[in-house]
């Protein structure tokens, strides 16, 4: 029984890795940026990739082994972008990819924004 009890204390005490995503994402809330819901995506120039919305943009955050890998995919993560407004950051072991597909942000404001926002 004493086993038990002790083995439940070690898993509530131990601590998975964290998701760099994590971070990122709670800079962006404290600068008042709204963020959706996050889902598991897929991206040709990423592995772990996940989506969400911004102000209807479509924002992709994949995370890799190292921030060189990460910063390696800044051109795949262009040619995702295409023709549409967007941008590509690394941001560590992260790389933020954005997109406006339904041009509802002309002016590049959010985008714009939501780099800022994104450390290097």
């Amino acid at each position: 029984m004493r086993w038990v009890f002790a083995l439940a204390l070690v898993a509530g005490c131990s601590k998975g890795p964290e998701d760099p995503r994590a971070d990122l994402v709670a800079k962006w809330k404290e600068g008042g940026i709204t963020v959706g819901a996050m889902e598991p995506a897929q991206a040709g120039f990423g592995a772990d990739c996940k989506q969400t919305t911004v102000k209807a943009l479509e924002v992709l955050l994949c995370t890799y082994q190292s921030p060189e890998a990460a910063k390696a995919a800044e051109d795949p993560a262009l040619t995702w972008i295409g023709e549409a407004t967007g941008a590509a950051k690394a941001s560590g072991k992260v790389l933020v990819a954005v997109v406006d597909r339904r041009k509802t942000d002309p002016s590049g404001k959010t985008i714009n924004q939501l780099m800022k926002l994104t450390p290097k």
